[in-house]
């Protein structure tokens, strides 16, 4: 796997998190 196949990974990560985050806000504080 290489670094940038991470970074992608992650930022698809980061962003489904503060899409989720829009509808569930007790689901992203508790995950910080």
């Amino acid at each position: 796997e290489s670094s940038a196949d991470k970074a992608v990974a992650a930022y698809y990560a980061a962003n489904k998190a503060r899409f989720e985050g829009m509808f569930n806000p007790a689901l992203v504080s508790s995950t910080r």
